[in-house]
């Protein structure tokens, strides 16, 4: 029987399995039309961003409904304030960003001891290969060499790991030798900060964060970015090797390659 896994939980541990035979849609490209006087047709406009996609699975519960079906709703429904990874046995190659959606109302078999639902998440719409989960490491004074697999530019999450009091230093280029980017972790205003902390840099968002005990805070003010000609963000261009030199500093590299 099947089951998928949101946050780290199987759907399984609750009692609910599901079939796969609908989690196979893709996204649409977000386009706009208009209608011009006196041209026939619209004209349209891709405006270069993708839709949220709607995974759906059929799910069950096939005994002791009434026990499983509360603490499975009680979960479900805490997981509606966020995008959370989720993976399935159907597609094993890859995983979403994904937020529980849809109500459940369920069909209730004989004497409340089984029942059956649809289960929809709304997507973000790529599909991320699992490879690009893992971290590529990269010591202080060594370099990396990473070859995007996919047809889609990625855009890594960088972990500066700040020890002392200096900046971490990370200069990317393209395969033609090109900058892509040069960057500085730890270090703005003629101070240093967040000795011993990890610096967690987003190039999908543009954000960065240091997490503390009790708190995340905002990392953007230590955080100096020099993009090279051509270049609109920090990215691992298609198709061609970039490659990543630690001038200070270690660094790990999270590619996120993905596919829609």
């Amino acid at each position: 029987m099947g089951y998928f896994i949101l946050d780290n939980k199987a759907s399984s541990d609750f009692g609910v399995h599901v079939s796969g035979h609908k989690s196979w849609a893709t996204a649409s490209r977000e386009v706009e039309t208009a209608n011009i006087p006196g041209r026939n047709g619209a004209l349209i406009s891709y405006v270069g961003a993708w839709k949220n996609v709607t995974v759906t699975y059929p799910a069950w519960v096939s005994r002791d409904f009434e026990k499983r079906f509360d603490v499975f709703a009680e979960w479900w429904n805490a997981h509606t304030d966020d995008y959370y990874m989720l993976t399935d046995p159907y597609h094993p190659e890859y995983y979403r960003l994904a937020r529980p959606v849809s109500s459940l109302n369920p069909k209730v078999g004989a004497l409340n001891r089984s029942g059956s639902f649809d289960l929809q998440f709304s997507c973000k719409p790529q599909k991320f290969l699992r490879d690009g989960l893992y971290p590529k490491r990269l010591q202080s004074g060594q370099s990396l060499v990473l070859k995007n697999p996919t047809g889609y530019v990625a855009n890594p999450i960088i972990i500066a790991k700040i020890e002392g009091m200096s900046a971490n230093e990370l200069d990317i280029t393209d395969g033609g030798g090109n900058s892509i980017a040069y960057m500085k972790f730890g270090y703005k205003g003629g101070g240093y900060e967040f000795d011993g902390k990890d610096v967690v840099y987003d190039a999908e968002t543009h954000e960065a964060t240091v997490k503390f005990p009790f708190e995340t805070i905002s990392a953007n003010r230590s955080i100096t970015e020099t993009l090279g000609t051509g270049y609109t963000e920090v990215c691992i261009p298609t198709g061609e090797l970039v490659f990543f030199q630690s001038y200070a500093g270690d660094f790990e590299i999270y590619p996120r390659w993905y596919t829609i």
